[in-house]
This record gives structure tokens, C-alpha cells and sequence, in this order.
């Protein structure tokens, strides 16, 4: 499932400033650019998304709370020209955890519609490390980036399609 690729992320309709705008990494080397109109990144994923028709960018659609924690979604819909579920709808869920530390899960990736992905499941903010990002994931656990490439050392034993020995070194460059 991980793999080396680009990906861009548009939202939906006319919000403020979105709270986490800035340049980060997550704990697999993924490098993302988030900004007002966009989320662009490189690394593990591989799926490009841009807003839905009739829809500005970016967009906070709301929050709501997931046993006593706040989490705000953000939609985007496939490119036509993607892999995997072209044309569809995704959401994702982002939260911070007590220290401030940023959680995002992309935990709608094929819906036929902004509101089927609205009505679909929160992810689970109370396994944010374990398998709260649909069931079978983590949630990304994100960093501010700083200078050079984003880059994590990952042990993935237990990972299907993976061998036991597998150590790999997976990295990103912000050069999008």
C-alpha cells in the first residue's frame, strides 16, 4: 500500500483560513503543503484530489465530536484520472490529541457523493497510534516540516505484502 507518489488535495466551499496551513511531514515520510486552496503531497498514498464541482476552495464542511473529541472533516473529490476510485469522493478527518499534536485520516476514499461521505463514520480519535484510521491504519501523525526532506525509518513486520525483515526508509521531497 505504500508507494512513492504525488498527491494534491482540493476542498470544498468558502471557509475561513484552515487551522493547520503549513508544511508538514508524517511518521511514514510523507511530505504535504496545506493552504487555503489545497493540500499537495509526495510520499506514501498516491491519489490526487481536487473540490467538487459547484464547490470553492478549500473547506472546513464543519466539526462534530467524536466521544468528547472535536474532529474536522475536510472533502475533495478523485480526479478522474486516478488509480483507484476515480471520480469519487473522499473525507478526511483531522484532530490534535492532548499534547497538540496533529492527526489526519483520509477516512472516506470512495463515496458517490459529498453527502454519503459526510454520513460515513468518524474515525476512531480514541486510537489515533492502533487502527482508528478505518479499521486498519493509524491515523498520520503529523509534524511541522522543517529543512530538507521529510523522512522516517518505518518497521512494517506485521504488514501484509510485506516480509518480516522488511525495514524500509521511505522519504519525501518538498519540492512538489
Amino acid at each position: 500500500m505504500l508507494s512513492l507518489l504525488t498527491q494534491t488535495i482540493g476542498f470544498a466551499s468558502q471557509p475561513p483560513s484552515f487551522a493547520y496551513d503549513g508544511e508538514w511531514c508524517d511518521q511514514f515520510g510523507t511530505y504535504l503543503k496545506v493552504t487555503d486552496a489545497a493540500i499537495t503531497g509526495r510520499g506514501a498514498g498516491g491519489f490526487d484530489l481536487m473540490a467538487p464541482p459547484g464547490y470553492t476552495n478549500p473547506t472546513v464542511s464543519g466539526t462534530r465530536h467524536h466521544n468528547g473529541e472535536e474532529v474536522a472533516e475536510y472533502f475533495a473529490q478523485n480526479r478522474d484520472v486516478n488509480s483507484y476510485n476515480p471520480g469519487l469522493f473522499s473525507r478526511f478527518d483531522w484532530t490534535t490529541d492532548h499534547d497538540n499534536k496533529v492527526y489526519m485520516c483520509q477516512s472516506v476514499y470512495d463515496a458517490d457523493s459529498t453527502d454519503t461521505a459526510t454520513n460515513a463514520e468518524t474515525a476512531d480519535v480514541n486510537d489515533l497510534d492502533g487502527v482508528g484510521c478505518g479499521g486498519a491504519f493509524p491515523w498520520s501523525a503529523l509534524t511541522p516540516k522543517e529543512e530538507g526532506l521529510c523522512r522516517k525509518i518505518v518497521d512494517l513486520p506485521n504488514t501484509p505484502g510485506w516480509s518480516d525483515a522488511s525495514r524500509k526508509l521511505y522519504w519525501a521531497d518538498a519540492s512538489l
